[in-house]
């Protein structure tokens, strides 16, 4: 994979930003090749995550003029799929099931999970993170319904097809659990982000206090009420 790539993935992506890319667009009609680095930079300096959807297609299906790339469809479809998009947590579920049941493909994921791990290190508090979720996760998020997605921003915040391959898939009740709670957790940091970027930095900080206090269990009322201000102040930050 590109490293290049790869570095401004973890840096650049925010969490509530989306804005269209018009050039994109135009040279897509002509020539999906020539359309590439115009996506890229909406995708990746813009956080756009339709771009971001749009180049994953590109390289996972090698469109017109474009040549496939396994690795860079993971990549986009996964900066979207941070984003909460429920189309590409589907898709990038999808992804990894079938290059996890394929030997070959396998290792180019495993390789691809190095890299993302690398990342790690250069990513901020509440920033990118780099981390794949387990797809059951992935469709677990892409199923859940609009309402519970008021902390982030996406365009598709619904999968049926998520919510039907979720009935197939054969798990232990304890991988469930342990799954579950992986799913709970990334919520928990989008909001986190969400808080980051629409609250003031006292207003953050009192927040960050309520919900993990440094000693004992956050107070359910509290918390309650502090997530309920959030969401106010997100309702007003989307208009």
């Amino acid at each position: 994979m590109n490293k290049f790539i790869l570095f401004l993935a973890c840096f650049f992506v925010s969490t509530i930003s989306f804005s269209a890319c018009p050039q994109g667009d135009s040279f897509y009609s002509k020539s999906v090749k020539a359309s590439i680095p115009f996506y890229q930079n909406c995708a990746l300096l813009e956080n756009d995550e339709e771009s971001q959807i749009r180049l994953a297609g590109i390289f996972r299906n090698g469109e017109k003029n474009a040549q496939k790339n396994e690795m860079k469809a993971l990549l986009f479809y996964h900066l979207a799929a941070d984003n909460g998009n429920a189309f590409a947590q589907t898709e990038l579920a999808k992804m990894l099931i079938e290059m996890d049941s394929n030997p070959e493909k396998r290792e180019r994921l495993a390789s691809y999970l190095r890299q993302i791990k690398s990342s790690l290190n250069r990513a901020g508090d509440y920033s990118f993170k780099g981390e794949i979720l387990h797809p059951f996760v992935l469709l677990l998020l892409a199923s859940e319904s609009a309402e519970q997605k008021w902390y982030y921003s996406t365009t598709v915040k619904y999968s049926s097809e998520a919510a039907k391959i979720i009935k197939e898939y054969q798990l232990s009740e304890s991988k469930k659990q342990e799954l579950l709670r992986a799913a709970s957790l990334w919520k928990q940091r989008k909001m986190m982000e969400t808080a980051k970027e629409v609250l003031s930095e006292s207003e953050f900080q009192t927040f960050e206090k309520i919900i993990f206090p440094k000693q004992g269990k956050a107070d359910p009322f509290l918390r309650k009420q502090a997530i309920s201000n959030l969401k106010t102040k997100v309702e007003n930050y989307l208009k």
